[in-house]
């Protein structure tokens, strides 16, 4: 599973990420370059749901609204067939 990569410092939810993008651009970072920061280190990347397989929403629901999953990478995915059916 990779990272999804954010455009903006609006994307994150992490108060954390947030904060780590003004201190960098206190530093004199660009803001290029703070953002560049921020998506290699948020702790949101942890808390991107897993990529199940390739449908919609990546196997992680089945709600045909559902947004969270409109930024991943949509590589094939090995974790379906991780587990036998039993």
């Amino acid at each position: 599973m990779d990272n999804f990569v954010r455009n903006d410092i609006s994307e994150f939810d992490d108060i954390a990420s947030k904060d780590q993008y003004q201190r960098a651009l206190g530093e004199g970072f660009s803001s290029e370059e703070a953002l560049y920061f921020v998506n290699k280190r948020s702790r949101d990347n942890s808390r991107t749901p897993m990529q199940w397989d390739n449908s919609k929403n990546a196997g992680f629901s089945k709600d045909e609204n559902s947004k969270i999953m409109d930024k991943i990478n949509r590589k094939p995915s090995r974790n379906k067939c991780s587990r036998p059916n039993k």
